[in-house]
Formats: structure tokens, sequence, C-alpha cells
């Protein structure tokens, strides 16, 4: 939306997103409580997602990557087994699952092999060009 210079339709799409959020808010926290709450937002960025794509696909004429977000969604669904039974009881328990997330996140990416050679050359890039700084 950015590089097109169409950011003037940004808060009609945040709304819609906001709308879907609220609504499903009403109907799932009063039965589900937080982890209502929690669908709920998952489903409004899903909605803003969306909209923002098939905008996108209109204006830049790109292609998904299907294999690159398979990889992606099966690295998530690790990362969320492996934290999903860790005792979270303080601020220490929340880092140190934030900590592990991220590394069992980053491993799952490395051994599905999710970044090509090109992709990893972007990154150190940064990151040379960073510590540069």
């Amino acid at each position: 939306m950015y590089l097109v210079e169409q950011t003037k339709w940004l808060p009609l799409m945040i709304l819609a997103a906001a709308g879907v959020n609220a609504g499903i808010n009403i109907m799932l926290i009063p039965q589900v409580g937080i982890i209502g709450a929690a669908v709920s937002t998952i489903v409004a960025y899903l909605v803003l997602a969306a909209i923002v794509t098939t905008w996108a696909r209109k204006a830049i004429h790109y292609k998904l990557d299907l294999l690159f977000i398979g990889k992606v969604i099966l690295a998530t669904i690790v990362m969320a087994l492996c934290i999903w039974f860790m005792p979270v009881k303080g601020i220490v328990s929340i880092g140190l699952a934030v900590v592990a997330g991220l590394v069992v996140y980053g491993a799952s990416l490395v051994l599905l092999k999710t970044f090509t050679s090109k992709d990893i050359g972007v990154f150190r890039s940064i990151f040379i060009k960073s510590a540069d700084d």
C-alpha cells in the first residue's frame, strides 16, 4: 500500500478488521473467555490480511510462495506445541517461554530449509550493516 501510495485505504481496511474483531468478541468472550478474545483477534488479522492481499495483488501483481507459507505455518505449529506444555506462572517463566519459542521457531525454520541462499545473504547484509553502524 505504501509502495503504490494508496495509504488512504488503510483506515477503512483497519476499521473492517476492528469491526470483525468487536463482533466476534461480543459472541465469544461471554462463552469462551480470554480464548475467545484471542480467537477473534486472529480472525480479525486474517480478515485484514485477506483484504490487503486481495488489494495488493491487483496493484502489484505478485505471486504467493505457498511452499514457504506452509513451512512457516509448520514451524509455528511446532513452536506452539513446545510452549503449550511450559508452565507459565510469572514474569521469568513468560520470558523463558518467549525465548524457548524463538529458539524452537528459528530451529524449525532452519531444519525445514525455509530460506534460500539469497534470503540468507539478505539477512547477513542487514546484520553486517547494522553491526557497522
